[in-house]
């Protein structure tokens, strides 16, 4: 893994654009880390620029998809002081494809147009300088992206049926039960009588073959992604995309398994996305064992985001979780305002006002009441579901979701 050192980061057009072409470069070579605030020398300044600035990943992933729409980066912000200076370290993990820019990232310096970055290259980090791709770095991209994918497909099968050493292959007519065909080196097929023991039990097939749906159905996609979790990547998580495309699909799960909920709400506070729907799905213990692993390895934006998750579905418990995050050792002095903000809320204020500061909000040609979402959430719901089947929410959208998702929700 990489580790790149910046001076700082002014959040100007040309900072953003090189952030993003930094980023990508990284994420296709494997992953790494920038850290603002060590200048060229390597003397540790402090960027104190890069801690003001509206650096989280949302916004970055935002800024990404101007020029690579199909593209995310997999990365997390994080904060923290040395010696009284302030510095900023944005990791990147492996990308999940190549990513490619479709146009050029041009930014105004001094009355001139500047180019960060051109369309149609696949950008790589090399010790100490990034720089478009050369055959032989995208045939390594592509090898280790394949390497990912297999690794990934084998962590899914459970059980398969075992061939005694020298078994021979049969192909199954369509339709039939009865006789196959056993497959020669001469391309002749040997007619033979096909038995089918009821005993055995494999992988079907049709589960990872159907290229009409993922995996075949929902729960499939559920229950392995949850699998790769628990078995290989402890820090996998879900996509925003595929975690809005679970909630708009969630009555196809009759009753969803709580490792999945699990996964989805640490999937939702990695990601600013909407946690309380899955939280209100796991019994007080279980989600007071996420609560506490959030705050016991404090990351952002994970850890302003738990505070508002713990007023809405452990309301009784906040005095002491949030008392944990006031008096922790944490540098993130923002989710200690936050923290201390909520806990002189009451609860009614909370559940109305805590993410969007509005008693209305206008949706499709229409103003909605909160109150009337309160006494009927089947309208908050569907206004759920169709903000979240967007290709991309607006910020104050993503405000007035944050707070249905409060209102709908939380723990009553």
């Amino acid at each position: 893994m990489s580790v790149e050192f910046k001076v700082d980061f002014d959040g100007s057009s040309r900072a953003w654009l090189q952030l993003v072409v930094e980023g990508a470069a990284l994420a296709n070579s494997g992953g790494g880390v920038l850290i603002y605030g060590v200048g060229d020398d390597g003397e540790r300044r402090g960027a104190p620029g890069a801690d003001q600035a509206d650096l989280d990943a949302a916004t970055l992933n935002d800024r990404l998809r101007q020029y690579s729409p199909q593209s995310t980066f997999r990365c997390s912000i994080q904060r923290f002081s040395y010696y009284r200076r302030h510095f900023v370290a944005v990791g990147f993990g492996p990308s999940d494809g190549i990513i490619v820019f479709d146009k050029d990232g041009n930014y105004h310096d001094s009355g001139r147009t500047q180019t960060a970055f051109r369309s149609g290259l696949i950008y790589v980090r090399r010790t100490g300088q990034k720089g478009p791709a050369t055959q032989a770095e995208i045939s390594g991209i592509v090898r280790r992206l394949s390497d990912r994918q297999s690794a990934e497909f084998l962590t899914r099968v459970e059980k398969v049926v075992g061939l005694p050493s020298g078994a021979d292959i049969i192909a199954v007519p369509a339709g039939s039960a009865e006789q196959g065909l056993l497959l020669t080196g001469s391309g002749v097929g040997v007619p033979v009588r096909v038995e089918v023991d009821p005993e055995v039990e494999a992988l079907p097939v049709s589960e990872i073959a159907d290229s009409s749906a993922p995996y075949g159905s929902l729960e499939v996609e559920v229950a392995q992604q949850v699998r790769f979790w628990r078995r290989s990547d402890s820090e996998h998580r879900i996509r925003p995309s595929t975690l809005a495309m679970w909630y708009r699909r969630r009555g196809e799960v009759a009753a969803w398994d709580s490792q999945a909920c699990d996964l989805a709400v640490r999937s939702s506070l990695d990601n600013r996305e909407f946690p309380n729907y899955w939280a209100s799905k796991l019994s007080v213990s279980e989600l007071r064992d996420v609560v506490s692993r959030v705050i016991a390895e404090p990351k952002y934006p994970s850890y302003n985001e738990v505070i508002y998750l713990i007023c809405s579905q452990l309301w009784d418990d906040r005095l002491e979780l949030l008392g944990q995050i006031i008096d922790g050792k944490s540098k993130y002095q923002d989710a200690r305002r936050i923290a201390r903000k909520m806990l002189s809320m009451e609860r009614a204020p909370f559940l109305s006002s805590a993410r969007y500061q509005g008693r209305s909000f206008w949706w499709k040609g229409k103003d909605i009441l909160l109150a009337t979402i309160q006494e009927d959430p089947s309208i908050g719901e569907g206004v759920m579901e169709e903000m979240l089947a967007q290709a991309k929410m607006q910020s104050g959208q993503r405000q007035i979701a944050h707070q249905l998702d409060i209102l709908l929700y939380a723990r009553r």
